[in-house]
């Protein structure tokens, strides 16, 4: 069963604050560890540390990159050859799944709302009302819906007569 967009928008708001969460603490845990290497002591041009990022992430990611040798390298080689992805990975998909659920559910309530609108238009088409003002049709709508409220003859003796255009189609 598919969920309400409302509750799929609460979920996408939370998600992302979350999300907001996580990419602040792990900027923070990358940022200590930066400073345990001592990165801090040194004046590095940003492009410069962001190439030795960029390498470092093609390295855990099993592409081209330094491979230590020894146990630890084997150890590192292997978690290379499955990579898991992190939590703020998970919630990074986790939120484009439900967005994108959004703009299907969206899109999906827009066409069936189009369709009905189109169908109804037909409606008045099939009556012989197309080149009436608009306020003339509302206006019969209207007393029409007052009409057959609480009258069941009335209702009756209207459905009867759409019931008979209906079926002269095929004339």
């Amino acid at each position: 069963m598919k969920k309400p967009s409302s509750k799929i928008r609460y979920e996408i708001a939370k998600l992302q604050e979350q999300l907001k969460l996580a990419e602040t603490r792990e900027a923070e845990r990358i940022g200590r560890i930066a400073l345990k290497a001592g990165l801090g002591d040194f004046e590095i041009d940003e492009a410069e540390l962001q190439a030795a990022f960029d390498q470092l992430s093609r390295r855990f990611r099993g592409g081209q990159g330094v491979r230590p040798e020894g146990k630890r390298g084997q150890a590192m080689a292997a978690a290379q050859r499955r990579p898991r992805r992190s939590r703020l990975a998970r919630m990074q998909a986790g939120l484009a799944r439900l967005e994108r659920m959004v703009r299907t559910m969206t899109s999906d309530s827009r066409k069936k709302d189009t369709r009905e609108k189109i169908e109804l238009g037909g409606l008045i088409v099939k009556a012989g009302l197309r080149y009436e003002k608009r306020a003339l049709l509302l206006g019969a709508l209207i007393d029409a819906a007052r009409r057959i409220k609480g009258d069941d003859t009335e209702r009756s003796r209207i459905t009867a007569i759409g019931v008979e255009a209906f079926g002269n189609d095929d004339q």
